[in-house]
């Protein structure tokens, strides 16, 4: 069973953030290969928005329900992340990206509105 954090009677959500810098030239095929890994995930429950920054970065942006579904396609990413390596630059300690994730902080979601619900199916 998923765990779910509660914060003041509330159930949050877990977000993860991951940067990644393609290579010059290699921005297209880079977005090419995250659609691929966004089919490879199906249509699950969650939310998925990819940004492109003015820098020439990308931006993964996931939301799911618990930090358990977060995990759960993890090596799937990993798998993804192993096959687009040559697209990437990496930093001085050879990461190929930036990653945060964390629980959502139930009060600034209700003070501006957002409400997202995830539901089983």
């Amino acid at each position: 069973m998923s765990e779910r954090i509660l914060t003041g009677g509330c159930e949050v959500s877990y977000w993860s953030v991951i940067k990644y810098k393609p290579k010059k030239n290699c921005e297209d095929e880079f977005l090419e290969n995250a659609e691929r890994l966004e089919n490879e995930l199906g249509a699950s429950e969650r939310l998925s928005v990819w940004l492109k920054t003015t820098d020439g970065q990308v931006v993964q942006l996931i939301c799911k329900s618990s930090l358990d579904a977060i995990i759960e396609t993890q090596d799937i990413g990993l798998d993804w992340l192993d096959s687009v390596d040559h697209l990437l630059e990496k930093d001085e300690e050879g990461s190929r990206t930036v990653a945060y994730s964390g629980f959502e902080v139930d009060t600034l979601r209700r003070e501006f509105g957002l409400n997202l619900k995830f539901t089983d199916s």
